[in-house]
């Protein structure tokens, strides 16, 4: 329904985003486009929340107009590093 609504220019593809990354942590499952974050308190450093296929998330933020989350990041002085999974 919130697609829908976003696709009719009523709602902005970023608070769709974060809305269904939102709905999926709740559940337990991974997010999609990385709006998720929390502090790790013994690092006090921001973390994300579990991202499916972390490693086309850009892409899967692309589709919907949103920046990377390199440049979404810095806006928050937020440094965003891509680790490769094992084996790629």
């Amino acid at each position: 329904m919130l697609v829908d609504v976003a696709k009719n220019w009523e709602a902005f593809w970023r608070n769709v985003a974060s809305i269904q990354d939102r709905v999926l942590k709740g559940n337990g499952k991974k997010q999609i486009y990385g709006s998720q974050l929390f502090i790790n308190e013994k690092t006090g450093k921001y973390e994300f929340f579990p991202i499916k296929d972390e490693e086309n998330v850009n892409n899967k933020r692309h589709e919907l107009g949103l920046q990377p989350l390199e440049v979404y990041l810095k806006s928050w002085d937020i440094k965003y590093v891509l680790i490769k999974s094992a084996g790629k």
